[in-house]
């Protein structure tokens, strides 16, 4: 698998279809919140030394992740076409933007108000905190979450040799 890296120029067409799709879905808020509303502040967001990476599929983006550095560590944000959220490729591509993150960091923090994630999340190996009052960026109570390299390491080796049995 391998993922398109977001950079301003022609892929800002594709970015605007999906945040036009975000937008309608209600995704927008629930994936990065209430103050990406306008494109410009969406595309602001992966400016370095953040970055966007996505899969393409038939109406567009169909699987993208940002990784944002932040005290000397990486918050992750995922997002996947409704179609693919139960589908078993799903796992693939999240196993591959968390190999992406701990390439070049030891902890990925996470951040969800949407407390159907959690179990999802504790089965990927985070630690989950909270809901912490006001976390959101819309002041709603959201959950931290946090990986760290130890962990994904043993999560990953366990889920490799299971692939292989």
């Amino acid at each position: 698998m391998r993922f398109e890296k977001y950079s301003p120029g022609p892929a800002d067409i594709l970015v605007a279809q999906w945040w036009a799709r975000l937008t309608a879905s209600g995704d927008l808020d629930l994936t990065f919140g209430r103050e990406f509303t306008s494109l410009s502040a969406l595309l602001a967001l992966w400016q370095d030394p953040s970055e966007l990476f996505y899969l393409i599929g038939k109406r567009g983006i169909s699987f993208a992740f940002s990784l944002e550095p932040s005290w000397g560590a990486v918050a992750l944000s995922l997002w996947a076409e409704p179609e693919l959220r139960q589908s078993k490729s799903l796992l693939a591509m999240v196993i591959a933007a968390l190999d992406e993150a701990f390439g070049r960091w030891d902890t990925v923090i996470g951040v969800t108000k949407q407390h159907s994630l959690l179990a999802l999340h504790r089965k990927l190996g985070y630690n989950v905190t909270g809901p912490l009052p006001g976390l959101w960026a819309s002041g709603e109570p959201a959950w931290l979450m946090t990986l760290t390299a130890p962990e994904w390491k043993k999560r990953r080796t366990r889920w490799d040799q299971a692939r292989r049995s």
